[in-house]
């Protein structure tokens, strides 16, 4: 197989200047998700223009105890400067970025952020500052620092899920001077936005950061609009040399129209063939709403023999209320002006909290020639999700397939559950208790090995309050990760890794009368690479490939009988490389591709009325790359852009609807002084028609050629 260069944002920088928590006790040093690590004193280096460190970072919040260019597997990390320069205002936005990583549409009304990596389905893999954070909302990057992407199993790390990996965002934090940013960015199709980002020093044992948002905008389909607002408030106390007490939240609030995209044709299973405007909902009156609110607090504390130990408690509250309203299929191969689609009808909200105890030790020891960097910790959580819908309500009139907002809506159209019939109340209960225990044994200077364990109890109830009954599943997983590293000089890091994962039937909190009785599906990754620093630590080149098997997935018998089994198999295999640094003094590159080839190897199950074995997974495109570079010039000038490709992919995983391929190329040009900085972001530059998100019963559009112009100033 041919590999296709792939972006990984693989950053090996040692804390940046900008990157505020250092402080001095043992010689320690903050990572970027506020846990202690060990500091080496590095040779002065005299930095002109802009750093390379802007498009490269160290990943923090992975439990990866040493950088990145020592760790046994490939991971991408999507900086603030690339953020910035492609101005991606969600989370979304960032992940183009990571190879290998396809994002999707929801699955069984999920909304919300919802990803593949390496073929394997990822939306409950998402975390905050390392702690799970698997609620249904679209996260923005007001309060976001980086994006940390950790590819193949790692269960070890993370428990439960991350099959394919887990996607990590980090928080904006207090740093040690003041400063307060203002960015408006103004847009096509009323795109109104801005973010104040307000940094206080109060004295050297504590500093403040505010960081505050407003968003309204409409959209390039019709009657689509979204109002975002929030505020994620941060605190750091330096409570002693070795004590630090770190204290953040988020708070999200979100009303916007709720889009479905729009239909396939049932006939030619192809996209209908309709201008990309057109909304098939009920307009305005189409509502998702979401209330995201989210707490952290942590207490780290080094102590002389070298342990350091952190204590992290987490909390998530995410409310959603939604009305949907999804075309169906066009039944006709050849639509005119009479053709018209029908619709579905549903109200539901969503309640899920999460409540998580995490406490993390990190012991460096050395013993002759040899240290050991042991990480050892305890992970106790409480995950609560309530899902209701509403009964009887009226299916809207069809639509017609040109002009779908020209029907007249004469329905009853009922905005709460109050009095009303409910068709679905289900309440889940889940607890994780897990533990873990992994050690970096560096041998000499060349080579050195990572070898972790992790054993998990994971217990789901699930309570359908209609029907009256209760549902259990209690599973014990126990997870490992084996890596080697050789590093043969400072230029070439070459690694291999061995590691699994888990997916208990109530992963998604959800069980039934078969899924109940069904132990968790396994998932192993076989990964071996090179990292290449070619100029020192400016220019990462990350090379990986990796084999990826779920050898006991969900079946069925093939009596035709319906019992469930774990005789499935799927697997994915593939190349991935990564480009992340400076080029030049001047020339800024993040780039990276991977070639797949996903495969569901063995099952009984039937999509769409086509046996599945032997064919692509859903959302798994053989091809994904992206290029993105910015060159300085004239001292304050940047001149860049990129490209986004994504090749075929199908809907679903009888491959009868195959979604085309893209490629999209987007434009960007910057002037920046001392204080302020102004761009302009032109997005789809060929005006090419693409789909976003597929979906077995719907495609989202991608946006149609759109600018956006950006304000900064700081003071």
């Amino acid at each position: 197989m041919k590999a296709f260069p792939q972006l990984s944002a693989l950053s090996l920088a040692v804390l940046a200047a900008g990157s505020p928590t250092l402080w001095a006790a043992q010689m320690q040093i903050q990572l970027p998700d506020g846990a202690l690590a060990r500091a080496e004193q590095l040779d002065e280096i005299e930095v002109n223009g802009q750093a390379p460190g802007r498009y490269k970072a160290e990943a923090g919040g992975l439990k990866l105890p040493e950088p990145l260019r020592d760790a046994p597997r490939a991971v991408s990390v999507v900086p603030q400067g690339v953020i910035e320069s492609q101005g991606a205002l969600n989370l979304a936005d960032a992940l183009r970025n990571v190879a290998g990583l396809t994002l999707a549409s929801g699955e069984g009304g999920f909304r919300g952020d919802n990803i593949s990596l390496r073929g394997f389905a990822a939306r409950t893999d998402i975390y905050l500052d390392g702690v799970r954070d698997n609620g249904q909302y679209s996260r923005d990057t007001f309060a976001i620092e980086q994006v940390e992407v950790l590819k193949g199993a790692a269960a070890m790390q993370f428990g439960r899920g991350a099959s394919g990996g887990v996607v990590n965002s980090v928080s904006k934090r207090p740093f040690g001077s003041d400063r307060t940013r203002f960015d408006l960015v103004f847009g096509e199709h009323d795109l109104q936005r801005v973010v104040i980002d307000h940094n206080e020093h109060v004295n050297d044992a504590a500093a403040l950061r505010v960081a505050a948002l407003y968003h309204d905008a409409d959209s390039f389909r019709d009657e689509v609009t979204l109002e975002r607002s929030g505020i994620a408030p941060s605190l750091k106390l330096n409570l002693s040399e070795q004590t630090m007490l770190e204290a953040s939240a988020l708070y999200q609030k979100e009303e916007g129209v709720s889009d479905y995209g729009i239909p396939w044709n049932g006939v030619t299973n192809q996209p209908a063939d309709v201008p990309v405007s057109n909304h098939y909902s009920l307009g305005r009156d189409s509502f998702a709403n979401f209330d995201v609110l989210s707490g952290r607090v942590a207490l780290s504390h080094g102590f002389d023999s070298g342990l350091e130990l952190r204590n992290t408690v987490s909390f998530t509250d995410v409310e959603r209320l939604h009305r949907r309203v999804r075309p169906g299929n066009v039944m006709t191969a050849t639509p005119d002006a009479s053709t018209t689609v029908t619709r579905d009808h549903q109200l539901t909200e969503a309640t899920q909290n999460n409540l998580y105890n995490q406490t993390d030790f990190n012991w460096y020891v050395e013993s002759g020639s040899i240290s050991h960097n042991f990480a050892a910790g305890l992970e106790i959580g409480r995950e609560d999700f309530r899902t209701r819908g509403l009964a009887g309500l009226v299916a809207p009139p069809p639509a017609s397939l040109f002009d779908p907002q020209s029907v007249v809506i004469d329905i009853p159209l009922p905005t709460s559950f109050a009095g009303g019939e409910l068709s679905t109340y289900r309440k889940t209960y889940a607890d994780t208790v897990g533990i873990y225990l992994q050690d970096r044994i560096q041998f000499n200077d060349q080579w050195s090995v990572l070898a972790g364990l992790r054993h998990d109890q994971f217990e789901a109830e699930v309570v359908d309050f209609l029907s009256s009954t209760v549902l259990e599943r209690e599973d014990d997983m126990t997870a490992y990760s084996l890596g080697t590293v050789y590093q043969p000089n400072d230029m070439y890091s070459w690694y291999a890794n061995i590691s699994n994962a888990y997916n208990p039937s109530a992963e998604t909190f959800s069980l039934n009368a078969a899924s109940a009785e069904l132990d968790p599906e396994e998932t192993r990754n076989i990964e071996a690479g090179v990292k290449i620093t070619p100029f020192g630590d400016k220019l990462l080149i990350d090379v990986s490939l990796f084999s990826l098997d779920k050898f006991n997935a969900r079946d069925v018998e093939p009596d035709g009988t319906g019992v469930q089994t774990l005789d499935g198999q799927e697997r994915s295999r593939g190349i991935e490389i990564g480009v992340s640094g400076a080029i030049t003094e001047h020339w800024h590159v993040f780039a990276g591709a991977a070639f797949m080839d996903p495969e569901i190897v063995d099952s009984n199950l039937v999509n769409s009325g086509v046996p599945i074995e032997g064919n692509t997974p859903a959302n798994a495109p053989e091809r994904s790359a992206s290029l993105w570079t910015v060159y300085e010039f004239a001292q304050n000038w940047e001149i860049g852009g990129g490209a986004f490709h994504v090749s075929e992919r199908f809907a679903n995983d009888g491959n009868t609807r195959e979604v085309p391929g893209y490629t999209r190329w987007d434009g960007y040009v910057g002037y920046r002084a001392d204080d302020w900085r102004v761009a302009l972001n032109v997005y789809n530059l060929t005006d090419r028609k693409y789909f976003d998100y597929a979906h077995s019963q719907f495609l989202t559009p991608g946006e149609p050629q759109t600018w956006r112009l950006s304000f900064s100033y700081a003071f």
